[in-house]
């Protein structure tokens, strides 16, 4: 789920994943700003799509470093797949009830990614991770059974009460993606 977003917030980013779509690959190579058919957009609710895309005007801005300040329609590759696009303060204006932002590019689905909810856990490499340990343990068996984990979700609470939700949305070996939100 993603981050509750003020009305009329301004500077807004938003992370992205990129899947290539026929192998369900994180595109770790990346997506440059200036990747032809590439589109950065927003519709606000009962309201046209507004876009920048490549050779159009406005047209993807490159940010020059991940820690760049907000340039609207700019987008940058910040590593493993994952995408930064700064989106212009009209698409939070008041006077809508919601605003969906996504980047689109043939053959790929991009993956919104909440900065504020990400647990960056190993779940191969750091086995001492309770919660991790528990839907690891719970998606082998699943998967023992035959079941497939595409958009499954997992909430649960840690020794120290934290609440983690955890979502598997693509599985492939020995991976989990996951998410978290503590109190």
């Amino acid at each position: 789920m993603a981050r509750p977003i003020q009305a009329a917030a301004t500077d807004v980013t938003l992370y992205f994943l990129a899947v290539d779509i026929a192998t369900g690959a994180v595109v770790t190579a990346g997506i440059a700003h200036d990747a032809t058919g590439l589109e950065i957009a927003y519709t606000r609710l009962r309201a046209a799509t507004v876009k920048a895309t490549v050779g159009g005007s406005p047209a993807p801005a490159s940010l020059a470093s991940d820690n760049a300040a907000h340039t609207d329609w700019g987008w940058r590759h910040v590593g493993n797949g994952l995408h930064r696009a700064d989106f212009p303060d009209a698409a939070f204006d008041s006077g809508s009830a919601g605003v969906v932002c996504m980047p689109k590019l043939t053959g790929y689905q991009f993956i919104q990614v909440d900065p504020n909810l990400i647990m960056a856990v190993d779940p191969v490499a750091d086995p001492t991770n309770e919660i991790v340990d528990a839907v690891r343990d719970d998606a082998i068996a699943m998967l023992e059974e035959g079941m497939t984990l595409n958009d499954t979700q997992w909430q649960l609470q840690d020794s120290q009460g934290n609440t983690v939700t955890i979502t598997i949305s693509r599985v492939a070996r020995n991976a989990i993606a996951s998410t978290a939100a503590t109190p």
